[in-house]
């Protein structure tokens, strides 16, 4: 700015001014001291010594006024009326002129403090933190703990080893409700004198007309009256096989061959010869139905569907008889479908003649039947007609609600059917079950639970333990189900959902047991494969091989009986993804990925199968994949809060990845973005569940950290107020891993007594024990607390060469023509040597004592220019180098060997020099080459760096150009007191022409005591 330009050169103009007028006055002053000498001896004769001396301080005092006085020649000042009309420039200032701005210390050299001043050392860069694991996300069962409570189940997945012999118990095939016949249902019987029913075969029966096959209408007439014993009974013949008693029968029942061979021997009787022991017609559904008629005074005819008169009641009647029939399973559950006949030509009775009340209550008994049969059409039909019919009942609205949520897997029509359900009867026990159930499909199991908790019966409260189990409250839930069990101990609902909250709560051993007694009990079809299921995932927890492997294929071949799979989409039983857990824990990765795609498929809305297969790709650094199959995971389950944590590592890894390639910023900062964002919600989630959790926030830090694309100050701001939540909870005040990271971004925010005060603390609250939880962070703790402490133990001296030579620090030996000198900034020899040299008797070394000592002594750098030709040479074949040595003061012989290490340039290769070191290639202290040789770095500036990297030790290291060249122990270098020197030169073993120069010699040594 010109402005400021002038100003400060006013103000120097000014400044010189009054140092001239200082210096001008002083002269005067002395000058007219030294006069009054002479002058008061002259006038002494003539008005004495006192007069004389009065006389001349007055004079002096007018001189002193004419000369400084304000309107003098030196001392005119603007008058009150000129400064009006001196005009000012404003200056405008932008910015805040109290910022300080960062200090590029390698590139720019700040004006206003000498060159060779010291100053502190640019901050040191520490160690990143290490990343907090996320645990593994163990499966849930099925039933288990809901999406947002499965952080429970977290822990290391155990190795399992193929063939180690494991088992689980046999698992019978499913007992279906099936009819299984008996002789009734196959042959006809007379009972004899004993009470003990004699089998027979009953072929024909015959009349006055003649013989009536089985089969004819006239033989279904005959047959009623043969087994009522009614008119015409006595002039009955009949034809049958004898088939005998009732072991024989049931041995025949399935083999036709020896039936038929039994069926050649028939014999031929009068009825009346079997009326003393009684006749029972076989028991075939059909039958039984024409009996169930003749009951209610209906004769039997050739159609046996004909049922008129129509009675309703009658009817009704005949229907609740063949709906008991139905619930036998005889004959694919025949009876239901006679049942269902016989109401609907009774309903088609009421609706003709009877009123709604009536209609209404058929209809219930056909729902019934229909929902037996499984026929979801027909129910919806039948429940149409029922709302129709009794509009504010509360039991079709709740069966409708069970047919959407169980038949369609719609929940959110089926809610609104249960909650007309209880508008009508808020106490309905099966509208409140059904009302819970929708509620849980769509995942509010808090809802749920309250839902529950108004029922009464058994069924109510084991749905009340599964709403607790999935909402994570297992110290309820396990005393729910153990409720239920100790009233009714072969219930196999609570006893699975009890095994489920026992794996759960880490109780492997109970847990498996109550599988296996689920999974073995002939009478829990309904819940084998989901038994089998957990029992293979209890196995896999617990490191059996074999027998997760074996509960897997009875879980398959479970499924294919018709087994049921679960009650809700991520609650899908998935043998093929069980497998692919165990590939997984067993190293296979064949057959991972295979199992595992069936797996998807078999349950395609799995929040957690979806989670592994996103897990499994993010620990192999498929980020595209894992975030594809993550972000499926979060679709099925919002609440999920094991995703965020791996969904926020994920993002992280990608956006440092996108740093490193230098993707676009925009792109690469919405990738950090979400990162934190996940992280943040896993954070919040988790201290919602538990005050006292602290990994996830741990993590979210972490991702802070790592988020490059904010500004460094808002970056680890942020990251300290995440952190600062932990270490302001109570109980986690000391928690060590929060406190390194803390210490860390301190450090960051340049707050470094508040880092090493943090540092310490993790210090101070983990003992320094091998087997101490917390070690690793402990040793991150104390290495970077020692790195900080020895970083602010440190200063930088930068070494200027002004003016023309070497200032009094230096100590040059200057022989054979070649001279040391200062040019330009930089440290210059040239000269042509005109003696053959060798390091005893150095041509030129120039040494500095005053720069460090043994004990501050940390690194020297400096910059090396050695041309590889000279004079049309084709190799220059001086000898120079670069000695940090132990000294004793300025005097010595350049060439002494003392302790220490030095490099060379040796005729264009590489030498060392080590004395006082350990190792034997360099005991001698002798100017030594590399073993191989190494040619002297290509380019004009070569970077020389000494460093001690072990004062305990005495380690001392050289590099070039941040190459290793020689480390070795020097004991000298130790951490002792005593002198120190930097010697710089080289000598020529023939006259050879020098022109070494030497800048930018920094030295870092410890801070003087």
């Amino acid at each position: 700015m010109p402005i400021l330009d002038s100003l400060f050169t006013d103000a120097a103009l000014a400044g010189g001014l009054v140092l001239a007028g200082a210096f001008g006055t002083f002269v005067i002053f002395v000058f007219l001291g030294l006069l009054a000498l002479p002058v008061t001896a002259a006038l002494d004769k003539s008005i004495g010594k006192e007069k004389a001396l009065l006389l001349y301080a007055v004079a002096l005092l007018a001189f002193t006024f004419f000369v400084l006085a304000p309107s003098g020649p030196l001392g005119r000042a603007a008058t009150a009326g000129k400064e009006k009309d001196i005009k000012v420039d404003e200056l405008s200032m932008r910015g805040d002129p109290f910022l300080r701005a960062e200090f590029d210390h390698e590139a720019t050299r700040n004006a206003f403090r000498p060159y060779s001043d010291t100053r502190p050392l640019p901050p040191v860069t520490l160690e990143t933190p290490p990343w907090v694991a996320l645990d593994f996300a163990l499966p849930p069962t099925i039933p288990g703990p809901a999406p947002g409570h499965r952080q429970v189940l977290r822990g290391p997945l155990p190795k399992l080893t193929a063939g180690d012999a494991s088992t689980v118990p046999e698992i019978p095939d499913a007992v279906f409700s099936d009819y299984t016949r008996v002789p009734q249902d196959v042959y006809d019987w007379v009972v004899d004198a004993g009470g003990r029913p004699y089998y027979i075969y009953l072929l024909a029966i015959g009349d006055a007309a003649g013989w009536h096959a089985e089969g004819t209408p006239r033989y279904e007439e005959l047959k009623w009256v043969l087994q009522n014993q009614t008119e015409g009974f006595d002039e009955l013949r009949v034809k049958h096989a004898t088939i005998g008693a009732e072991g024989t029968a049931a041995k025949y029942l399935g083999d036709l061959q020896i039936l038929e061979r039994k069926l050649k021997g028939r014999v031929e009787k009068s009825a009346r010869d079997e009326a003393e022991r009684g006749w029972h017609l076989r028991r075939s559904v059909t039958n039984l139905y024409i009996e169930a008629l003749i009951r209610q005074g209906y004769q039997p005819t050739a159609d046996v569907t004909v049922v008129k008169p129509i009675n309703p009641e009658k009817l009704r009647r005949v229907a609740k008889e063949m709906a008991e029939v139905g619930a036998t399973g005889k004959e694919s559950r025949g009876g239901w479908r006679r049942a269902i006949h016989v109401l609907e030509v009774a309903l088609e009775e009421v609706r003709a003649n009877r009123g709604a009340e009536e209609r209404a209550e058929i209809l219930l008994e056909v729902l019934a039947a229909q929902r037996a049969l499984r026929d979801e059409q027909a129910v919806l039909r039948t429940l149409a007609e029922y709302m129709r019919t009794a509009p504010r009942s509360a039991q079709a609205r709740t069966w409708l609600g069970q047919l959407h949520l169980t038949g369609m897997q719609l929940p959110s029509e089926a809610l609104s059917y249960f909650d007309a359900a209880l508008a009508r009867d808020g106490r309905y026990g099966p509208a409140l079950i059904g009302h819970g159930d929708a509620l849980s499909f769509l995942g509010s199991h808090a809802d749920a639970l309250k839902s529950y908790s108004k029922g009464t019966s058994d069924d109510a409260r084991l749905r009340k333990a599964l709403a607790q189990l999935r909402l994570g409250k297992l110290t309820e839930a396990r005393g729910n189900t153990e409720s239920i069990l100790s009233r009714n101990p072969a219930d196999m609902g609570a006893t699975l959902v009890r095994a489920c909250v026992l794996y759960t709560l880490g109780d492997l051993e109970t847990a498996r047991a109550g599988f296996e007694q689920v999974a073995s009990s002939p009478e829990a079809h309904e819940y084998r494969a989901r038994a089998c299921y957990n029992l293979g995932l209890t196995c896999i927890r617990m490191g059996q091989h074999d027998a997760a492997l074996a509960a897997f294929a009875a879980c398959d071949k479970s499924l294919q009986q018709g087994s049921s799979t679960g009650p809700t989409p991520d609650e899908t039983v998935s043998p093929a993804f069980g497998r692919s857990l165990v590939a997984y824990a067993a190293g296979d990765e064949t057959n991972l990925r295979e199992e595992l795609e069936k797996g998807r498929r078999e349950a395609p809305r799995s929040a957690y199968i979806e989670m592994f297969t996103g897990m499994v790709s993010s620990l192999e650094k498929n980020d595209a994949s894992a975030i594809r199959a993550l972000d499926a995971a979060l679709r099925y389950a919002p609440g999920y809060a094991e995703l965020d944590g791996w969904l926020a590592k994920t993002y992280s890894r990608l956006g440092l990845l996108g740093t490193e390639t230098n993707a676009g910023a925009a792109e690469t900062a919405e990738t950090f973005d979400r990162a934190i964002a996940f992280a943040e919600r896993a954070a919040d989630r988790e201290s919602s569940a538990d005050r006292t959790s602290y990994a996830a926030r741990l993590r979210e830090t972490l991702v802070r950290i790592g988020a490059e694309h904010l500004p460094k100050k808002q970056r680890y701001s942020k990251a300290l107020e995440a952190v600062t939540k932990i270490l302001d909870t109570s109980e986690l005040r000391e928690q060590p891993a929060a406190l390194a990271l803390a210490g860390y971004c301190n450090f960051q925010l340049e707050e470094y007594d508040e880092c090493i005060r943090k540092l310490q603390q993790v210090l101070d609250v983990v003992p320094d024990e091998d087997e101490a939880t917390w070690k690793s962070w402990r040793d991150y703790a104390e290495a970077a607390l020692t790195a900080v402490k020895h970083w602010r133990s440190l200063e930088e001296l930068l070494v200027a060469f002004k003016g023309t030579a070497l200032d009094r620090e230096w100590n040059a030996d200057e022989k054979h023509g070649v001279r040391a000198r200062v040019d330009e900034g930089t440290l210059r020899f040239s000269g042509d040597s005109t003696h053959d040299g060798r390091r005893e008797d150095a041509t030129v070394v120039v040494k500095n004592g005053k720069l460090f000592a043994r004990e501050s002594f940390e690194s020297v750098t400096l910059t090396l220019k050695i041309p590889r030709s000279v004079r049309g040479q084709a190799t220059n074949n001086i000898t120079f180098g670069i000695e940090v040595v132990a000294d004793s003061g300025r005097g010595g012989k350049a060439g002494a060997k003392r302790p220490g290490i030095a490099v060379f340039y040796d005729k264009a290769k590489i030498a060392v020099r080590v004395q006082g070191g350990q190792d034997k290639k360099y005991k001698e202290g002798n100017v030594v080459r590399l073993d191989p040789e190494r040619l002297w770095p290509e380019g004009e500036d070569v970077t020389v760096r000494f460093v001690r990297e072990d004062g305990q030790r005495g380690t001392m290291a050289v590099y070039l150009n941040d190459k290793l060249i020689v480390r070795d122990n020097v004991s000298t270098f130790k951490l002792t007191r005593g002198k120190a020197a930097l010697w710089i030169g080289g000598y020529a073993t023939e006259t050879e022409p020098f022109d070494v120069t030497v800048s930018d010699i920094r030295v870092v040594r410890r801070k003087a005591r």
